[in-house]
């Protein structure tokens, strides 16, 4: 489990819950608690012996009682052992045969000339905090051989030795290297030591990693031999995602050079390599295909950015400098790509049967796109070429080897020279849809062909103002909405002359559309993948039982400044993106309601998109609804629990910015709903889903009040339980949050399987007539928690509660509450969390509870400033200020190793240390009762 690799102590229950109190002399006293009686009674758990895990300092002097002199480590190291290194070791190896955690809590540890050599025994081992620095020839720096399910990070690393690599892997399977420093300088023996290379290794993750490297390859999947090792397998299904790399303009230095197929190559950064990314080999055997796939990565290399294998998927990339953008083989995809090369090529192509789609491309004198050879069947459509030179040259190596049967269509080429495309040497080429402009023609007189060989559809010249009205909407769509080709052309301006009514608008190529003061009613307007880079402004929408806009698999489009009203009966949405990326939606007034499905603003599947400073007001159906098991969000596609009600929701959705927009969300419900079978109306102000990683959503004004069962304000969720998907890396920041609910209300929840979510500066406020939660972590890992403002009010109250949530930093906060039960920060079965600096005022009006009968949840209702139980263990409670009339201001039972410290402490009748009511196993320490500003004079 990778979100407990630092975990030291076996969790473990104990202690029965709340049955003791820790005096100061470690002496437990017995209590009793009305509150917790009845806890203590639905919680009751055979008491178990648990075992910390052992652990050996490891030093210069200690070393040799637990390694030989060759590094075979001892048989008596227990496994999961933690072998703590502090100081230097010198010409010393580590060969772990038993999985162990090698780490330095001291921060001191390193290995000078020293190798840690992970074996098959030792599969399951973690190495974290390790500094290695090497010189001599062959010593690496962490080698992992026939060995799987390891983890090496946060390790700064640093080998120059001949074939001394930082990394190196050998046969390995589902290993992680994850944030460690690597790099090697150039020496005399020069190209052999790269910071990671590997060999023969399947389904490994290398991600987050800064490498620097001043002449080898910076990544290396390699199929020759490796030092003393050989082997010609490539390697398969292994995933290199956010990695940064800085290489040198040598032709021994690729930023990332794989060798083997199926591999992801996501996110990265490489900066002056000589190639950036180099992709060799791929599966072609019968009916089973597969290259390597290039997504997402930014690359400023000296001669070559991408070289793409066979069958690769080379998309999304952002290339710039003076080098060839990408190179291809056959069979392979490059699409979405923009490419600023100066004066070198943006894309050749040298072998057959590839496409080219949809790519931005600047050059000076480089060609924006070169094909050469005895190739064929490659298609070119749809991408945006600006350039000094020709766009597209086609060139023939002999009179017998000459490209055939390229597809040109629908491109935008705009060039300072004489032809937008040479062509003269290839046969069969088809020139479709194309809009061209060079410096001495447009349209077809700009191309160079042979007329003997080339098949010439509507080439066409520069754009148009069209001047649209319900009378000669037939001239420009079909009776589908489908634009027309012809009519209707690349770039074209589209202005409304005259309200439209009843009329759908699918456009296939890019425009321009302005509303023009007047009013579309009952009109979608329909963006398709070959109208990317369009722009929709300035129109008003009113809908009955339709969609306001939908983009559909089309990318770098804006959606400005309209106003939108949708009304549909079974799917209201506003504006719909799906698989479509690199968009803007800006300053957009968006108004949605209807009697089921209702999202103001939807991302599915769609990436890097801006949503800004739009008006997005929402309304619950206000009809009953019971629980939907999944919910179908359009013809095709069902997702599982979700809710019906969003104003602005993502799925599969990563690399969005969702800032500065206005919500409010409302229902119809008039009187308030207790939750029933037959109604669990659910809504959320904003919120991700599934798979969807790396979101900003910044300095948002959220407000959501309704009388249905559920509102919630803001959240992220990574999975359908009894799934693997997960949301990582999403930032929640200065946003403001106010949700008002009837049974139930929530202001921010972070749910099964969102890691790494950050939490920051936000200010929430929740009212409820039932139960209210301010902050909820829910099966939810590595949360950043700072700097947020909770206030609340409520019958039940929540502050921030944990369940099964592990490893978070909750720091700096401020929560408040009133209402007839309060906790400030309550937990179950979370452990490893860092409190820190928090404020927490937790003061219930009522002397005992009420509306416990509404109450559903894994954690009962009470009153404590913290509160922890059941496994929750190795949480560090500290310098926090903490009021609460209840019994304790912190309460931690059936849990182990807390550690309870220099916390300022009020509750009902006690205050410090005696504040606390906790069992022997966890430690407290220097807390007391209020803090004091002592000034110290001179005289």
């Amino acid at each position: 489990d990778t979100n407990n690799q630092f975990s030291t102590i076996t969790q473990q229950d104990t202690i029965e819950i709340n049955n003791t109190k820790q005096s100061s002399n470690g002496v437990n006293k017995v209590k009793t608690s009305k509150i917790n009686s009845e806890i203590l009674e639905n919680n009751k758990v055979e008491s178990t012996t648990t075992k910390s895990k052992t652990q050996y300092k490891i030093t210069n002097e200690t070393y040799s009682n637990y390694f030989t002199s060759s590094g075979k480590m001892s048989s008596n190291i227990e496994k999961n052992a933690i072998l703590d290194i502090s100081g230097t070791l010198s010409n010393k190896n580590m060969i772990i045969s038993t999985p162990v955690t090698i780490t330095s809590t001291d921060g001191t540890g390193q290995l000078i000339e020293g190798t840690i050599k992970i074996v098959s025994a030792g599969s399951g081992t973690n190495v974290t905090n390790i500094k290695i620095k090497n010189t001599i020839d062959y010593q690496y720096g962490i080698f992992i051989e026939n060995s799987n399910n390891n983890i090496l990070s946060y390790n700064n690393i640093h080998c120059d030795g001949s074939r001394g690599y930082g990394i190196i892997m050998i046969n390995g399977k589902y290993n992680i290297i994850m944030n460690n420093n690597i790099s090697e300088d150039e020496t005399d023996i020069g190209w052999t030591h790269s910071p990671i290379i590997i060999a023969n290794s399947h389904n490994n993750t290398i991600k987050n990693n800064n490498i620097k490297t001043n002449v080898s390859n910076g990544i290396y999947f390699c199929t020759y031999s490796i030092g003393d090792y050989n082997t010609e397998s490539p390697s398969t299904n292994n995933s290199v995602i956010n990695n940064t790399i800085h290489g040198v303009d040598t032709s021994w230095c690729y930023g990332i050079q794989v060798m083997g197929y199926n591999n992801y190559i996501l996110n990265n950064t490489v900066i002056g390599s000589y190639r950036g990314i180099s992709s060799e080999y791929s599966l072609d055997v019968n009916d089973e295909k597969g290259g390597n796939i290039i997504i997402g990565n930014y690359l400023n290399a000296t001669s070559l950015n991408i070289f793409g294998g066979s069958n690769s998927i080379i998309k999304n990339n952002i290339i710039d400098g003076t080098a060839v953008g990408i190179s291809v083989s056959s069979k392979s995809q490059v699409s979405n790509n923009t490419i600023n090369t100066g004066n070198s090529k943006g894309i050749t192509i040298t072998n057959s049967n590839n496409s080219i789609i949809n790519n931005i491309i600047n050059t000076n004198s480089g060609y924006p796109i070169y094909l050469y050879g005895d190739i064929q069947g490659n298609i070119i459509t749809s991408n945006k070429i600006n350039s000094n030179t020709t766009g597209i040259i086609i060139l023939k190596q002999s009179s017998t080897k000459k490209p055939k049967n390229t597809k040109i269509i629908q491109n935008t080429i705009i060039v300072n020279s004489e032809y937008t495309i040479d062509a003269y040497d290839s046969i069969n080429t088809t020139f479709s849809l194309n809009t061209l402009v060079s410096s001495q023609s447009i349209g077809l007189d700009s191309i160079r062909y042979s007329s003997d060989n080339s098949t010439i559809i509507n080439n066409t010249q520069p754009s148009k103002t069209i001047e649209l009205t319900q009378a000669n909407y037939n001239t420009y769509f079909d009776e589908n909405g489908n634009s027309i080709i012809g009519k209707i052309n690349s770039e074209d301006t589209i202005k409304l002359s005259t309200d439209i009514k009843n009329r759908n608008m699918t456009f296939n190529v890019p425009i321009k559309l302005n509303g023009n003061k007047h009013v579309l009613y009952n009109v979608t307007i329909t963006l398709l993948e070959d109208a990317s880079g369009s722009t929709i402004s300035n129109l008003t929408i009113i809908n009955s039982n339709q969609k306001g806009i939908i983009l559909k698999e089309s990318n770098n489009n804006k959606i400005i400044n309209n106003k939108i009203n949708a009304n549909e009966t079974k799917s209201s949405y506003g504006i719909y993106l799906y698989d479509s990326s690199y968009n803007i939606i800006q300053e957009n007034t968006i108004t949605t309601y209807g009697n089921f499905v209702n999202f103001g603003i939807f991302l599915f599947e769609s990436n890097n998109n801006k949503i800004i400073n739009n008006k997005v007001n929402t309304e619950e159906s206000g009809i009953s609804q019971p629980y939907a098991t999944s919910i179908m969000i359009d013809e095709t596609t069902d997702i599982k629990e979700i809710f019906a009600t969003y104003s602005i929701l993502l799925i599969y959705s990563s690399n969005n910015n969702v800032t500065q927009n206005k919500i409010k969300l409302t229902s119809k419900f008039t009187k308030y709903q207790q939750p029933t079978e037959q109604c669990m109306n659910s809504m959320v102000g904003i919120d991700i889903y599934y798979d969807s990683n790396n979101n900003n959503v910044e300095n948002n004004d959220i407000e959501v009040n309704g009388l249905n069962p559920y509102s919630y304000g803001f959240g992220v969720l990574g999975s359908v339980w009894a799934t693997n998907t997960s949301a990582n890396n999403n930032k929640f920041i200065s946003n403001n949050v106010t949700v008002g609910g009837g049974y139930f209300a929530t202001g921010f929840i972070a749910g099964l399987n969102s890691y790494n979510t950050e939490l920051m500066n936000n200010k929430i406020e929740v009212t409820s007539q039932i139960t209210a939660y301010g902050i909820t972590l829910e099966a939810s890992q590595n949360s950043i928690i700072i700097g947020n403002t909770v206030n609340q009010k409520s019958s039940i109250n929540f502050l921030m509660e944990l369940y099964t949530s592990n490893n978070n930093q909750i720091i700096n906060n401020t929560l408040k509450a009133k209402g007839d039960t309060v906790y400030g920060i309550a937990g179950k079965e979370s452990s490893n969390n860092n409190i820190f600096k928090n404020t927490i005022i937790a003061n219930n009006t009522k002397t005992q509870q009420t509306n416990k009968i509404f109450h559903n949840d894994s954690i009962d209702v009470g009153n404590a400033g913290i509160m922890f139980y059941i496994n929750s263990n190795e949480n560090i409670i500290k310098e926090n200020t903490i009021i609460s009339n209840g019994n304790y201001a912190i309460n931690i039972t059936k849990s182990i190793n807390n550690k309870i410290q220099d916390n300022s402490l009020k509750s009902n009748k006690l205050y410090g240390d005696d504040a606390i009511y906790t069992d022997k196993n966890n430690s407290v320490s220097g807390n007391f009762l209020y803090y004091i500003d002592l000034v110290v004079s001179d005289a």
